[in-house]
């Protein structure tokens, strides 16, 4: 089937029974009622809807039919295209049904499997023009995750994996229960697809980071940093702080069953979780970790080397440092003061780039970390003797 007949056809699936797929999510959009009903009749909660004939709907010229594959590496088309319709919007208000003649526009996004005889409702969304910002903006990160190879680090550690910690639980241990559970597995999964996502927008803006190495950009009477920095250096700082999240919450698992005495849970850090096993090894406890235990020497060179500098990028951002060089608080407001005063040094701008640089290629490497630091902790904790 050629572009045209595709195009045709995924175009008139939608509109069979009279449109009942457009007619479900355009009902579901209930920020459109907002802008629609007039305030004085508008309330959360109350019932709308919105009938339209199918010849009413008018396609553009502007669209995009792609054929990709989807999770299970199906292929599947992926149909985008603006569209305007004319209809009744209808409503409740105090048991009375108002109505309203009015047009939308939209872009629909939907997803269609070769051969089918129908698009299924969850693979249909209505998207405003800044949802199709949005939506492209994503796309982009998407394929920049992949070309750096971060795309497909989420689930590479399955809840499986992290069940079989189940036969050290206490059953009477809810901590323990907690932490083992699904629920902990996938805040786990969503804090790393999270850090992709930061991760991917940082390497989109570091590639548009300016030249240090010529003069400075002037647009009198100020002197500004280039463009793209503001956004490297704000999602850089927020994507250290994810990170360093990230790790409290392995430090937690790995603490609620050490069980290591004289430890608070309360600002728990891979850190002082370090501390308190040397205390309780040279005390004699925990031998055998001393027995080639991989995982506990992962574990220690991970602290006293990763976890040891992305604090040192973290701690600015909690704690003020006046007498930090470069990043004494918010890395933007730190760059830009190191800027202005090294201005007509090229040596000091030269090495703010660098520090960008540096910044870039630490996150991302830090990124593959995460699934090698849970495999780490679950063999970890299976190590554990009675």
């Amino acid at each position: 089937m050629d572009q045209d007949l595709t195009l045709n056809y995924i175009r008139s699936l939608l509109c069979e029974g009279n449109g009942h797929l457009f007619r479900h999510e355009l009902t579901e959009k209930r920020y459109l009622t907002k802008s629609l009903i007039p305030n004085a009749h508008y309330k959360e909660g109350q019932m709308i809807w919105f009938t339209f004939d199918d010849k009413r709907i008018k396609w553009s010229d502007d669209f995009t039919l792609s054929l990709i594959e989807d999770q299970d590496g199906n292929k599947i088309y992926q149909f985008l295209n603006s569209f305007a319709v004319e209809g009744t919007l209808g409503y409740e208000y105090l048991d009375v049904e108002y109505s309203l003649i009015c047009g939308l526009k939209f872009y629909c996004l939907a997803y269609y499997y070769p051969g089918s005889a129908l698009i299924a409702p969850d693979h249909i969304k209505l998207l405003t023009h800044e949802q199709k910002i949005e939506w492209e903006y994503e796309q982009m990160l998407s394929t920049k995750a992949e070309k750096i190879g971060i795309r497909n680090l989420v689930n590479q550690i399955t809840f499986e994996d992290l069940s079989v910690l189940w036969k050290k639980v206490n059953p009477l241990d809810k901590e323990q229960i907690e932490l083992t559970s699904y629920y902990f597995w996938n805040d786990l999964q969503l804090t790393l697809n999270l850090l992709i996502n930061l991760v991917a927008e940082i390497n989109f803006y570091g590639e548009y980071l300016g030249n240090y190495g010529i003069q400075a950009v002037r647009r009198e009477p100020k002197i500004y940093l280039h463009h793209y920095e503001k956004s490297f250096l704000r999602k850089s700082s927020f994507c250290i702080q994810v990170f360093y999240s990230y790790w409290e919450k392995i430090a937690y698992l790995l603490f609620i069953f050490l069980k290591i005495e004289n430890v608070s849970k309360t600002n728990l850090s891979l850190v002082k979780l370090k501390k308190a096993l040397s205390k309780a090894m040279n005390n004699g406890q925990y031998q055998y970790f001393n027995d080639a235990s991989s995982a506990y020497n992962w574990f220690v060179d991970f602290i006293e080397n990763d976890h040891s500098a992305l604090a040192k990028y973290r701690h600015p951002l909690v704690h003020f440092q006046p007498d930090n060089e470069l990043f004494k608080g918010d890395f933007y407001a730190g760059a830009l003061n190191f800027y202005l005063m090294n201005i007509t040094n090229h040596e000091k701008r030269m090495s703010l780039e660098k520090e960008f640089n540096e910044i870039q290629s630490f996150l991302t490497n830090q990124l593959h970390k995460c699934n090698e630091g849970l495999r780490k902790a679950i063999d970890l904790i299976q190590e554990i003797r009675d």
